[in-house]
């Protein structure tokens, strides 16, 4: 049934945006969805009767360690809007803001455009000279896609070899997976992104509904 709608949706944007998608982003596609679908099933299974898994996700932003900056990405979608877009925020092991940034791409999905924000927060982190980061996605696929080695058929392997071209440099990276309401910042400023023109954008310093939420991170 997955193979039959992306076939479909594949004519669709032949006919009316002029676009081609390839065979083997459609399997690519199919075997992503699959293996969320057999994940979660798995997830489920075994915790029937127990909490969620994903309950267990501290509620709360945490500070990292001394020596550390940490750095929140996050990604936005929509079908009314034209592309994708993401930001993210670094931060000092006291909470304070280093520095912002938000990207408008011109095409994707969900998950593409946390990518995006993966890449980029990377990026921002290794040009202000940090060597010892912790990037936060509250993506559980984001996180297992740059945890493991890279599926040569996914439809997003261009930016994922790029970030693991990226993770390979000397420094020390911890990818750690968070609930979305310890996000709320990069949630802010991927939305934010929408609204700025198309490439990359750093954020100097924080407007006031951007700062609020920072401090609440720090309450």
């Amino acid at each position: 049934m997955l193979i039959c709608w992306w076939l479909w949706r594949r004519r669709n944007v032949f006919l009316f945006e002029g676009k081609r998608i390839s065979k083997h982003a459609i399997l690519a596609s199919v075997e992503a969805i699959w293996r969320s679908l057999h994940d979660a099933h798995s997830r489920f299974s075994q915790s029937f009767g127990q909490e969620c898994v994903t309950s267990k996700l501290v509620a709360q932003w945490q500070t990292p360690p001394e020596g550390w900056v940490k750095v929140n990405i996050d990604g936005a979608f929509s079908h009314f809007v034209s592309g994708v877009a993401c930001g993210g925020v670094v931060r000092d092991t006291h909470g304070n803001f280093i520095k912002g940034f938000l990207f408008k791409g011109l095409e994707g999905d969900c998950l593409s455009a946390k990518l995006w924000g993966c890449l980029h927060g990377l990026k921002l982190s290794w040009d202000l000279g940090y060597r010892n980061v912790i990037l936060e996605s509250d993506s559980a696929d984001v996180v297992d896609l740059l945890r493991r080695e890279m599926n040569d058929l996914h439809a997003d392997r261009n930016i994922i070899a790029e970030i693991h071209s990226l993770m390979r440099r000397d420094w020390r990276l911890d990818v750690r997976l968070i609930s979305r309401w310890a996000n709320t910042a990069a949630d802010y400023l991927a939305k934010a992104g929408f609204s700025a023109m198309a490439g990359f954008h750093t954020v100097v310093s924080p407007d006031a509904e951007l700062y609020s939420l920072l401090v609440k991170d720090n309450g």
